[in-house]
This record gives C-alpha cells, structure tokens and sequence, in this order.
C-alpha cells in the first residue's frame, strides 16, 4: 500500500510541467522468476541526457530491494547515489550511459495490484499509471519513450507460459527444469504499457487477415477449461479489426496480438501494446454462465483496447494530465463502433444513462474537475468517467461538427504527425483543425472547465410572419476552484414537430455565447422542439414542456434518445409531485400498444433509476420517501396495464432461450422488464411464475432476470431461486459474483446486515477486485435505499470497508469511498451521519494517497 507520510502529499500541478532531462532509448530486462514471492530483475537502460545544466538522474521506484547499481559496466558504491523509498538518484553522469540496475521484488505481497503481483497463481503486471516503478527503478512518466527486449526465466512446470510484449524471438530451456522466453517489442512505447504474465495457462488460437494481405496471430490464453468461453470475445476482436481498417484505415502493425484474461484486476482492461491483460469478465462469456449485456460488454472492451493500439499506444499522452486524449477518443470510436456493430437503437441511450449516472453527479459535486485536471494527488483517482465519458462527448460534438469524413481525415493526420511520440489535446485538435473552416478554438474550454453547463430554452411563436425562435441561455454553475465559468461552444442538434408528430425543421444550433437567439422561418403553427436530439452535447436541459408535447414527442419523434428523454421526463415530473399518474399511464399503454423496436421499448417502458432519481431531487434530499415514491409507481403502472404487460411477456417467448444476437437481446430485455411490473402488481401468480421462469431458463439472461425480478420479494420464492443459485454455481466465480451483485443490490429487509453475512461467506475476499465490486461495490453504488438506512448503519459499513480495504487495495478503496460524494445534499440526519463518517476516515492513520485524496475532497465542506 502507498500509504501518506504526512497529512501533506505532494500535489501534482498541469502549469509546472517539464519535459524529462534524461532520454532512455532502449530497454533491456531480464526476469529471474524464482517463485511467486521472488522476482530479480535486471534492467539495461540506454541513457541520453536531454538537459544542458548536468541535471541529475532521479529514477522512481517503490516497495523492491536495490540489489546494485552499475554504470557503463562498472559497479557503483553505495556513496555514489543516493535511494530513498520512492526514487533512486544519481548526480553524476556522462551525457551518454548505459545504466544497469538489479532489484529483487515480491508479487506475492502486492495486494495493490499494481507492478508485478502474483493472483490465482499467475503473475501479471499492471502498470498504468505508476505500476513500473514496482518493478525496477525507471523514469516513470508517459513521454520517456523506448524500445523494449525482454527475457523471462522461469520454472517450466510452474510457468510454462512466459509472456511480454511484442515479438517471440527465442525460446530454449535451461538446466534444472527451467526456460527461457524473449520478447522484442520493435515500436518506442512508454513503461506503462509494458506487460508480463507468467503462468499456467490454456492457450486458443486464431488468426485474422488485414486489408494488406497480413496473417496475424490470434492468441487468449485463459484459464484451463475456460477456452470454449472466449469465441466471442475473439470474434469481437476480428470485427474490431476490420472496423478500424474500413472507418479509418488504421491496420494492426505487429504478427501476433494476445490477450490473457486474469481474475484479479483492478481495471476492466489493459491495452499493453500487443500483449492486452483483461479482467477474465470481459473476455469468459457462454450463453449457460453471461447475460446478454456480458456479451456486449466484452464486444465493447475488447474493442476498445485494440482501438487503444493506434490512439494510445502508438500515439500516447505526454502526462497524465492529458489522459483523455486517449482515453476520451477512445471510448468515442468504441461508441462508434458499437453502433456500427451491434446497431441497436439502445445504444446511445444506454451511453446517456451512464454519463447521468456516473459524470454527471461528479460534475455537480465535491469532485468535480475538468476533462483535462489541474493538479492531482494521486493519478489513479482521475480515472474517472469525466476523464472517459464526458472526455468521450467532447470528441463526439467535434465528431458532430466536422462529420465522419472531415473527422477520419484530422484523426489520420493526427496519427501521421505523432506517430511514436506523446502528445497533447492541443495536438489532436490542431489537426482537426485543419479540416474544418469553423474555428475550433473556443472549444478547448470544454477541456479546462469542469461542471455540467445548463441550457434555458424559452421559445415564442410569430403565426402572421410563420417565425418560432427559440431564446437560448447557457451557463454552468461553480466547481471547486473555479467560481468563474465561460461561454462555452455547445452544438445543439435541434428538430421542431407539430402538435401531431410531424417534422417541420432540423439543423443544428451552434452556441457559443451566453445569450442567443435563434429564427426558424415558414413554420405554419408553433411546434414542439426538440433540441438535443441524439444527445448532442453533454449539458442539461431547461424547458417548460406541456405533458402532452411530451407525449407526442414519445410517440412520433424518429430519434430514438429523444424519444426516451421525453418519457423520462414524464416519468421524473410524476416522481417529484408534478404530474398525476393517469396520462403517465396512458403514455405507456399507448407503447404497449405500438409495434415497436424492442429494446426502444424496453428503455422507453423503464423508469428512471433510483440514484438517477435522488440527483434529479430538490435539496434536501429525503432518500426514503422518493423511493417510496417511485416503488408506488412501478405499482401502479404494473396493476393498471396488468393484462399487457402479461400479454408482452407472453409476446416475447419465443426468444427466451435462444442464442444471443442483438435482436435477441433486445426482446430479452423487454421480457425482463415486463416481468418486473408484473412483481411489482403484488400478486403471488406472478411469484410462481417468476420461479418457473427461473426453472426453465437455458441461458443465464433470462435466469437473472427471474432473479433480479424477485430480488425484492420477501417470502420463500425470493429464498428458494438464491439458495439454488448459490449452490449451482459455486464453482464458477464470474457467476458468484452476479449472486454476491444481487445481494448487495437487495433493498427489502436489512440490508446492511444481509451485505455483513456476505461478507463472512467463505467465497468472499477483499484481495478479489471483483468480488469486492460485486458485493460491497453494489450496495454502496447502486442500493441507495440501503446506504441511506434511516438507522445509519450503511454509512458504519461504508466506514469499516474503507479501513479494512484500504490496507489491502488503495485503488479499489479510494472508488468505492465516493459513495458519499454528494453527502451535502442530503436532508439533515442523513448529512450529520455521512460527515461523522467521513472524518473518521480522516482521523484515521496512515490511509492511502489514493483514500485521503478522495475523501478530502468530499469532506470539504462547500454550499449545497
């Protein structure tokens, strides 16, 4: 654990950086594998001075034993540098030298999963952001470039397989039961992107012939009996493959591209250049033990870390202030491409789900910062979805404003120009820049400005000059450290309908003042606008719609996320008290009564969650009587349109036990939520057949969604489908974590002291990032009800996780403490609560960076 030496960390600042005095050219390592509590590592670092003032040498390095230090083949005594915990420094130097450094490190004790770690019998590395300087003393920062060799020694039988980046020049075995593997990786890459594994593992092989006519090897190695769970997940990659050579002509440079799926890790993914390490979720997927949104998981992950290859690896980021110049656009030409491949009408809609619930109240809270931050802590904390999602609008509204082809063009120049360097936002924008006559500099506020902007939309109607002009006013209130907010350039993707569902206009409306008005000509009576079709801008919207414009707009507008706002919005005006309950239900009866898509259907029939409900609520916010609220609601929709949700569920069988697709999928989804409204009438017939759905399903799509329906249901059903479950499936982790999920997901009777049992269950393992996430992770994120127990005791558990997670992994810990971000906004009792907690964790001593970092930020006490 990086554990604070003071109550004063160092604060990293975006205005002092400096380019790194010392070049390191070429790198060679050599792992001495002597068992999972033993590594030596011996590197060769190829130095060039970049600095004419002498400037010392100051290598980064933590928790390893400094074995010796040789420079240009002579040995250095202890006199001749100075280490200290973090950093190795040597004062003199030649301009050219070649620097040779041996450590010894133990992965077994690595808990934090960064560097080398040993897990499940596997050693594997993770290295982004400052995971190298676990393993040897280096220059740890993204713009140090170099040419990596490799060589790995290891027990045969105990680790057959030896893997690294790049290509396998030379195998041979060794004497006493030993071999050796060496890699070459031939393209400059920054040490975060370096990656060993060292195991036994299966290995399944494929292979995928590009546009040029190359054969590249396709190698997953998983765990074995697990090889028959990753088709897909290799599938996903040839298409990802071939959707990047026909979108931007970007083609894959290595021979081979592995992937090795791990069960401990502490992200979704890691893109090390042609050696990709993923958590095992995201790659193990059969129909028997993954859901449908499994299956579209892994084709987005996969995909979006071969992607990485070209904005990422290829081209990286000079620091990590300018994370999002990868990661932000890549998440955007996953979008892209998920849209393009699975090509369901639900896709934007789900990705505007997530920024609302995840970045949005980021924005509006204690950590909120921009796209591109100031000044950090600790750098694993701005892996945020303000960094990802949100960085990933930006790039789709300039995506918006030049169109694909002027868009594929600035990103290709973008590549040719920075090929093999670390670059910058400016960098990216430049050469967009250059394909568009619209001036592309104001955007660059969107990256420095952190919040949510707000747009008040007024419009009046002219019928004897046939003119609508819509009265635009933008702003977005103060975040920490910045009071003071710009215009910012926002496009705003706007149609107008008629009172009866015709289209009268489009075009898109560019803001970029405070104040604006716009003119639409020859409209023959006033319409219903609809002013941020597909979602074009990451804002929130102000206007003061008629419930039956809603209607009409839920019934008739072709876009499907417009579609879906507008019946939110009915179903968020009826929560907070401003609609009655009989034109909501007229709305969805009149759904259910349309030939429709039927994942549309299914995300337009879904209420508003319950996290996103307690964000949209008027402070202070009294969590139990808005979900109150909203259970009374699915109540009623489900009892009054009774005979057509049974109608649906019926209508929808035939895809209950098929193979996944997409279309499948959708009428899956749409069975489950049908289901749902049915449990919700209350009536013991639809318990019975939740349980006989249960029974008969033959994938675990719709045996989750029989759970998930009945998760709530006190009684025996409820207890008979979890104790079968948990039986069936304990042997297979990935599926014990679903069960763990619902667990912590439960809000009927005790919940906390339900997540405490769990705990103790012989299953359950704070060193398992994913078990944690399962359980604790779903309780504290997405179980309001139960984290906002009225008697206080989700806020002890959120306390007592905290400690004891925080001395196992800093990381993990430090993402499930913003559970209490927005305390402030919360009515009196449940505020007094949370701040009690937050300052025990403050008081305590000895947190993490990582913890202290975060949970000094919430605590600071600002105006709600």
């Amino acid at each position: 654990m990086s554990a604070r030496s003071d109550q004063s960390p160092t604060r990293v600042l975006r205005s002092e950086y400096q380019p790194p005095d010392w070049r390191i050219d070429q790198v060679e390592l050599h792992f001495d594998i002597q068992s999972h509590d033993c590594v030596e590592v011996h590197s060769r670092l190829s130095l060039q001075s970049q600095s004419d003032n002498e400037a010392p040498l100051v290598l980064a390095g933590r928790h390893m034993q400094l074995l010796g230090v040789q420079l240009d083949g002579k040995e250095l005594s202890a006199d001749a540098y100075t280490l200290s915990d973090s950093e190795l420094r040597i004062e003199q130097l030649p301009p050219s030298a070649m620097l040779e450094i041996r450590t010894r490190i133990n992965p077994a004790t690595n808990t934090a999963l960064e560097g080398l770690y040993a897990a499940e019998g596997l050693l594997s590395t993770q290295c982004e952001a400052h995971g190298f300087s676990r393993i040897t003393y280096f220059l740890d920062r993204p713009d140090v470039l170099a040419r990596y060799r490799v060589t790995i020694d290891a027990d045969t039988q105990t680790f057959p397989v030896l893997l690294s980046n790049g290509n396998r020049i030379a195998e041979q075995d060794l004497d006493d039961g030993r071999h050796r593997v060496i890699w070459e990786d031939p393209f400059p890459k920054p040490c975060y992107l370096f990656a060993l594994v060292a195991g036994d593992l299966a290995c399944v092989r494929d292979s995928y012939t590009t546009t040029s006519g190359r054969d590249i090897a396709i190698e997953f190695y998983v765990e074995h009996g697990a090889e028959t769970r990753c088709g897909h997940a290799i599938e996903a990659l040839k298409q990802a493959m071939r959707w990047d050579e026909s979108t931007y002509g970007l083609e894959y440079d290595l021979d081979t591209y592995m992937v090795v799926a791990v069960s401990s890790f502490n992200m979704g993914a890691m893109e090390n250049k042609g050696l990709n390490i993923f958590n095992d979720r995201y790659v193990l997927v059969s129909s028997e033990t993954a859901t449908d949104t499994d299956f579209e998981l892994v084709t987005a992950i996969i995909g979006h870390e071969y992607f990485h290859n070209w904005t990422g690896n290829r081209v990286t980021c000079r620091d990590w202030f300018q994370l999002s110049l990868k990661e932000g656009l890549t998440v955007f030409r996953e979008q892209q491409f998920m849209q393009d491949t699975v090509g369901t009408s639900t896709q934007r809609i789900e990705q505007v789900r997530m920024l609302r619930e995840r970045q949005f109240p980021e924005d509006a809270g204690p950590l909120a910062h921009p796209v591109r931050p100031d000044s950090y802590i600790e750098i694993n904390n701005f892996y945020t979805a303000t960094v990802y999602e949100k960085g990933a609008e930006l790039v789709r509204m300039l995506h918006q404003m030049l169109g694909q082809e002027a868009f594929a063009r600035g990103l290709r120049r973008y590549l040719q120009a920075n090929d093999g360097t670390a670059a910058t936002i400016e960098d990216f924008v430049t050469a967009l820049q250059e394909q568009t006559d619209i001036d592309l500099r104001p955007f660059f506020t969107w990256y420095e400005q952190a919040g949510t902007p707000v747009i008040h939309l007024k419009d009046s109607y002219d019928a004897d000059r046939r003119q609508y002009q819509l009265a635009v006013t933008q702003g977005t209130a103060p975040t920490p450290g910045q009071s003071e907010k710009k215009p910012l350039f926002i496009p705003l993707n706007t149609a107008l309908y008629s009172p009866q569902g015709q289209q009268l206009a489009a075009q898109t409306l560019l803001l970029d003042q405070q104040e604006q008005v716009f003119s639409f000509e020859d409209i023959a009576e006033k319409p219903i606008p609809a002013p941020l079709r597909e979602f074009s801008a990451p804002v929130n919207l102000n206007f003061a719609y008629d419930a039956d414009d809603l209607v009409t707009l839920v019934l008739h507008e072709s876009d499907g996320f417009t579609r879906w706002e507008a019946m939110q919005r009915l179903y968020m005006a009826h929560l907070l008290d401003e609609l009655d309950v009989d034109l909501l239900i007229q709305a969805c009866s009149q759904l259910l009564g349309k030939e429709e898509d039927a994942g549309l259907l299914a995300s337009l029939l879904s209420l508003p969650s319950e996290n996103q409900l307690l964000e949209k609520a008027s402070v202070p916010i009294q969590p139990h009587a808005l979900l109150a609220r909203r259970d009374q609601l699915l109540e009623q929709v489900g009892q009054q349109l009774e005979s057509q949700w049974a109608d649906l569920l019926q209508s929808q069988a035939n895809a209950a036990n098929v193979a996944y697709s997409p279309q499948v999928a959708a009428q899956r989804s749409l069975r489950a939520v049908a289901l749902r409204y049915l449990l919700a009438t209350g009536e013991q017939r639809w318990q019975k057949q939740a349980v006989n759905l249960y029974k008969q399903a033959q994938n675990m799509t719709e045996c989750l969604a029989a759970m998930s329906a009945l998760r709530d249901c006190e009684g025996e059903a409820r207890a008979q489908v979890m104790a079968d479950f948990r039986q069936r499936w304990d042997q297979q982790p990935l599926v014990l974590d679903k069960w763990f999920s619902l667990q912590g997901t439960t809000q009927y009777g005790d919940a906390v002291a339900r997540v405490r049992d769990c705990m103790q269950d012989p299953a359950f393992s704070m060193k398992n990032p994913n078990r944690v996430r399962s359980l604790i992770g779903a309780f504290l994120m997405q179980n309001p009800r139960g984290l906002h127990a009225l008697d206080g005791s989700g806020y002890v558990l959120w306390t007592e996780v905290l400690f004891e997670l925080d001395a196992v992994n800093p990381q993990v810990s430090a993402r499930l403490a913003q559970a209490l971000a927005n305390w402030q906004r919360f009515a009196d009792d449940n505020k007094k609560q949370m701040q009690q907690s937050l300052e025990k964790v403050l008081a305590k001593p000895g947190i993490s960076n990582d913890l202290y970092e975060i949970v000094t930020k919430i605590a600071t006490v600002t105006k709600a």
